[in-house]
């Protein structure tokens, strides 16, 4: 194939074998660079995911738990300081409260 640079009145000659190198070596390349884009952009939604799951959990065990103890947990403590304190359960029964 013959091509003619349009500074230089000379012609210049460029074999189709390198020409198509070229072309594939840039079809290539598009083709995996959308490849990369596409696992980056896969690699994000699930850390976006994650984050969403974990802002989640946290809500959960803050209205179950005592902050301490879920700070603790998400600091990852594998032990929890545990006190024991006296409970005392009164059952009372009074005669005619619920009668009619």
């Amino acid at each position: 194939m013959m091509c003619i640079h349009p500074r230089l009145p000379v012609v210049v000659s460029v074999p189709v074998a390198s020409m198509s190198y070229a072309f594939a070596m840039c079809f290539a390349s598009v083709y995996f660079g959308r490849f990369l884009c596409l696992d980056a952009r896969n690699y994000w939604m699930r850390d976006l995911f994650y984050k969403a799951e974990l802002d989640q959990l946290q809500d959960i065990l803050f209205d179950l738990l005592p902050p301490f103890y879920v700070s603790r947990l998400i600091r990852g403590c594998s032990s929890i300081p545990v006190s024991k304190c006296r409970v005392v359960v009164l059952q009372l029964d009074l005669v005619g409260f619920t009668g009619t």
